[in-house]
């Protein structure tokens, strides 16, 4: 579900595949994320279950090593 909240990996809460994203053969979900005091986007691989960088095209770091994200289409959604 596409929301504007933020979500708690330590709660194994991760991005789910939605709308165009469904269609993809290899998703990648762009995510507005926290890893401890560190702000950035970076794309949740969903094949991979882990982040990539903000090009979306390699591996940035292991799943539970941000600490919260949230889905970044719902936030330019709310301007």
């Amino acid at each position: 579900m596409l929301d504007n909240k933020w979500h708690y990996t330590d709660k194994n809460d991760y991005p789910e595949v939605f709308g165009k994203y469904e269609d993809e053969h290899y998703p990648q979900i762009p995510c507005l994320v926290e890893d401890i005091g560190f702000f950035g986007i970076r794309y949740w691989n969903v094949t991979e279950q882990c982040w990539d960088g903000e090009d979306a095209d390699d591996y940035f770091c292991s799943k539970e090593s941000i600490v919260r994200w949230r889905y970044l289409d719902s936030l330019l959604k709310e301007k």
